[in-house]
């Protein structure tokens, strides 16, 4: 490695810890453990060169503004890992050799947020995150709202409980089913989740998370001399502890029976209720530690077993096309059936189709396939040509130069021969029409790969199960593959079909029995009530989601109602959009959207008809803005706030007055700019601030003051 490629190394780095700190990773634990491992290689060899941003000289999480700054006492540090089982045994072979360790403590190495829970007389004081330098936020008032965290201990004077916040699998679930029924984005995984949650403004927000404190080590007030010794003071105190043996060491065969448990307790990983990523191996005689001591940035008396990702090699069977509602045709990987965490797997998605290209998958090629934390199936890597999806990652979200083209680079040093690459289809495997790339709304080509014809049988169908769904119209028991049925059975071609079904086309379709067919039909009469602005959102009009919708019902209404949207004429699309354009500038509702609302009224007017005339969900509750501390503001956000939802600020904005637009103009007086914003709305803020205008800006540094003005 030069030291140029080192420097890069360092900077690239800290930007996975950063993102894995704000609960944004987007790379697995293993790829990050690799490049730290090289970056360390590098410095041991080279130590006159090592920066002093290097994050092996911090540990590194990411502070948040609008929470008071704690030093810790202890110092929170890392653990540095053994990567296999046979640096574990080495390590505890060594400190059996080197130290006389006799006992050695096994617990599931969690994987969570860290967290400081520090009692004053049994009554608990603070508590506070990792943070950066030795400096934590205190969260105090988020934390006791968290399930574990006792707010009295029984012992006096200071006393400081150390563990981890986690997000059980099945309340995790639970809460992105919430999402989901709200129209907004689910959450990457439990592991992200916790780490955003701790930094959140809301501790009712944190509450209804449902989120656990786990313990797992007395850093201050111990009254033992063994860990063994203060995980079961936990216990008795009540706090949830990790699973934990301890391994007697001393005899002859003392590091193979470490071996023996370390390996049970992995082939156990995937019967535990939250997620975890190791194991963590402690000296169990706490009064050795001080002889033990630390290097730099980790103590020696812990060493962390961290697992490998479950993966599995399997064949690559072929590769499937998926259509969305939009459009988007999606490849799908169709594998060799392999168990792997406990389930079977056949199909995992691939994303789009430059990963395709980049991967150099073909007929015939070995794939390895990997549970994304541990729930969602991902082919990760084409054998024969050795490239991963990791690199792929980092190699997008870095910003470098892509090859997306597998012909474009020499081939591996493995032959492949005369392959039949897999490659991006170029007409719509379902109605025949050319694909294209997607077009964003500032005219930016997009990855997406996509069928622009409207009237496709898969997108009608995708349209039909949207409609249907529980986020929107909420049509209970009709799925995908009755709906399927009865639009082969041509029962169901548009939507406003589904109000015309009798008990005789479930009956006849989809070879349901009597009372199943009559609690269909009721089903649906039971959505005749709903509100507008879910009809609006299953008209499936692209971009016009959950956050919209109840703003295009609003203008709706100021004109009269839905039957006010119906042209009279030739004329009737220009008239309409000048009056909504007029209504949908008040409540901020952007001219693309309006626009795409209005043509696709004007579009459709027998079927707006019909729900009109059936006074099918004509009705809209307005509750109003909360307040009107935003009122007169033109408002933007940009980039990513890993405390902050695109979804959640718009409906922010709305609620307290205040009007979204969707670019950088004269208007735009108040900016939330996040994570890789990007660069030409920086410029044009910066152009118009230059100017004279007055412009906002609120950065991840100034969220809490741009929440604090809503409060």
């Amino acid at each position: 490695m030069t030291y140029g490629e080192y420097c890069n190394l360092v900077d690239e780095l800290n930007m996975l810890a950063k993102a894995y700190s704000n609960g944004n990773s987007f790379v697995d634990d293993s790829v990050y453990d690799a490049k730290y491992k090289m970056l360390k290689e590098f410095e041991i060899n080279n130590p006159d060169l090592v920066l002093d941003e290097s994050p092996t000289r911090n540990v590194t999480e990411e502070l948040v503004d609008g929470f008071r700054k704690v030093a810790h006492e202890v110092p929170m540090i890392s653990i540095t890992n053994a990567n296999g089982i046979e640096e574990a045994v080495a390590y505890v072979a060594m400190v059996k050799r080197e130290y006389g360790v006799g006992k050695v403590e096994l617990e599931y190495k969690l994987d969570g947020a860290s967290l400081a829970l520090i009692y004053k007389d049994g009554q608990i004081d603070d508590a506070v995150t990792r943070g950066q330098n030795n400096v934590g936020d205190s969260v105090v008032s988020n934390a006791v709202r968290i399930g574990g965290v006792h707010q009295k201990i029984s012992r006096k004077g200071t006393a400081e409980v150390r563990g981890e916040v986690l997000w059980k699998y099945d309340d995790f679930d639970a809460f992105n089913e919430q999402l989901e029924e709200a129209g907004k984005k689910p959450m990457a995984n439990p592991r992200n989740g916790a780490a955003g949650s701790l930094k959140l403004t809301s501790p009712k927000e944190v509450e209804a998370r449902k989120l656990t404190f786990v313990a797992y080590i007395v850093a201050r007030g111990s009254e033992s001399d063994t860990q063994t010794g203060d995980i079961e003071w936990l216990e008795s105190e009540g706090f949830n502890v990790p699973v934990h043996h301890t391994v007697d060491i001393s005899g002859d065969d003392g590091v193979e029976e470490f071996r023996r448990v370390a390996e049970e307790m992995r082939s156990k990983r995937n019967e535990l209720p939250y997620p975890i990523d190791g194991i963590v191996i402690k000296v169990d005689d706490k009064s050795i530690h001080d002889e033990m001591g630390y290097t730099a940035k980790a103590p020696n008396f812990y060493k962390a077993y961290k697992f490998p990702p479950e993966e599995k090699a399997t064949l690559l069977l072929d590769i499937e096309p998926s259509v969305g509602r939009s459009g988007t045709i999606t490849p799908v990987a169709i594998v060799e059936p392999v168990s792997l965490a406990m389930t079977t797997v056949q199909r995992c998605t691939l994303h789009n189709w430059d990963l395709v290209d980049y991967l150099g998958l073909h007929k015939g090629c070995h794939v390895v396939i990997r549970k994304a934390g541990e729930i969602i199936p991902e082919l990760v890597k084409c054998v024969e040509t050795g490239r991963s999806k990791d690199d792929y990652e980092i190699i997008t979200k870095t910003k470098k130069a892509v090859i997306t083209k597998y012909s474009d680079e020499p081939l591996s040093k493995r032959l492949i021969g005369n392959a039949e690459f897999y490659t991006r289809p170029e007409v719509c495997p379902y109605c025949g029409c050319p694909l294209a790339n997607q077009v964003g709304v500032s005219g930016d080509q997009l990855v997406a790969w996509a069928c622009k014809n409207p009237d496709c049988e898969s997108q009608i169908l995708e349209k039909m199960c949207h409609f249907a769904s529980r986020t929107v119209m909420n049509i209970r028991g009709l799925g995908p593959s009755m709906i399927e049925a009865l639009y082969t059975a041509k029962r169901l071609l548009h939507i406003d079909d589904f109000y015309k079904l009798t008990k005789q086309d479930f009956i006849d379709a989809c070879g349901c029995r009597e009372k199943m067919a009559e609690k269909m039909v009721a089903a649906i009469d039971a959505t005749r009530n709903n509100q507008l602005s879910q009809l609006i959102e299953g008209f499936g009009i692209t971009n016009l989601g959950h956050t919209a919708s109840p703003l295009v019902a609003k203008c709706v209404m100021a004109l009269g109602g839905l039957s006010k949207m119906l042209p009279d004429g030739e004329d009737g699309f220009a008239e309409i959009m000048n009056d909504f354009g007029y209504e949908a500038n008040k409540v901020g509702l952007s001219v693309t959207l309006a626009e795409a609302f209005v043509k696709f009224a004007t579009g459709h007017v027998g079927m707006l008809r019909y729900f009109v005339e059936n006074n099918i969900a004509q009705e809209f509750k307005d509750d109003g803005p909360m307040s009107n501390k935003l009122e007169g503001k033109v408002c933007i956000m940009t980039g990513v706030f890993s405390e902050l939802d695109r979804d959640v600020f718009k409906e922010m904005v709305v609620k307290n007055g205040g009007k979204i637009c969707s670019g950088i103009t004269k208007k735009t007086n108040l900016v939330l700019m996040g994570e890789g914003a990007g660069p030409s709305k920086v410029k044009a803020i910066n152009d118009l601030k230059a100017q004279g205008a007055d412009i906002r800006v609120y950065t991840p540094e100034s969220l809490s003051e741009f929440l604090d003005l809503l409060k």
